[in-house]
């Protein structure tokens, strides 16, 4: 009883708050991801990336992620996640299938504003899915294409499935523009290697980017280092992301290479009548 009176608490704080009705009922959400400052006391989203030049993703008003590719002989089924973006602005939810093809580009058959999560597909007990050994990319087709299945232009990936972990790690995500996301809490923490020494140490923030504006920080952040690997903050009242909007965790670190993993917690709540 208390667990369900805690979600419908939030949910009443949605509606106050932003003067909507909500739906009952509610899916949890939970964003993790991983990434490396390759730049001292500069940003970085909380992501696998294919080089220390990052394209932060724009969040350009068109639908331009529509490939995937790999680094070597490869026909793994994935499951693709990710937002499509209208000429108003408004973002919907696309979960979408497609097959690897080794190092020749994939399609996608929705290409994607925003490409948010992908993943190796469960096969069936007759015929069980199999780990996949090499980085898989997302990318932009006009981005200069392909030469042996990685983006010629590395900076434009959109995301990386790194090799074994069957998933990308990738701590953004956005509300389609039929729900509010309630984030309820952020664990951060420097990873097994990192290997931070005497004052290392990073920042982790949380950020919005409502429709038409640009990512601003909510003024909360949990800090790890060499003398505290992990920290967990908890948000009451939750952090509200309106519908279209974007959310992430950026790290900002006090030296040069230092990884470090986090993960925003919360809960997605659906407008009346939708």
């Amino acid at each position: 009883m208390a667990k369900e009176t805690k979600y419908e608490d939030i949910r009443n704080h949605i509606e106050i708050t932003e003067g909507v009705a909500i739906q009952e009922g509610y899916k949890p959400l939970r964003k993790f991801g991983r990434g490396t400052c390759y730049a001292k006391e500069t940003k970085t989203v909380l992501m696998t990336q294919a080089t220390s030049v990052l394209d932060v993703e724009a969040h350009t008003t068109a639908n331009l992620v529509d490939t995937i590719s790999c680094t070597a002989a490869n026909t793994a089924v994935l499951g693709i996640e990710g937002f499509t973006i209208d000429t108003s602005g408004d973002l919907t939810f696309v979960s979408q299938d497609a097959t690897l093809s080794g190092t020749t580009g994939v399609t996608l058959g929705t290409p994607l504003n925003t490409v948010t999560r992908m993943y190796v597909k469960e096969g069936t007990f007759a015929s069980p899915s199999v780990p996949c050994t090499m980085n898989v990319y997302c990318t932009e087709s006009t981005n200069g294409g392909l030469t042996a299945g990685l983006p010629s232009t590395l900076a434009d990936t959109k995301t990386v499935m790194p090799a074994n972990i069957n998933q990308t790690e990738k701590a953004l995500t956005a509300a389609d523009k039929d729900q509010y996301i309630a984030i309820t809490g952020v664990d951060a923490s420097l990873p097994e290697g990192a290997s931070p020494t005497g004052t290392a140490a990073a920042d982790i923030s949380l950020e919005i980017k409502r429709k038409g504006g640009v990512y601003r920080p909510v003024g909360l952040e949990a800090a790890v280092g060499a003398q505290q690997r992990t920290a967990s903050i908890k948000f009451d009242p939750p952090v509200v992301v309106p519908p279209s909007a974007y959310v992430r965790l950026v790290a900002s670190a006090s030296t040069l290479d230092l990884t470090v993993a986090g993960a925003m917690n919360g809960v997605v709540f659906r407008k009346q009548g939708t």
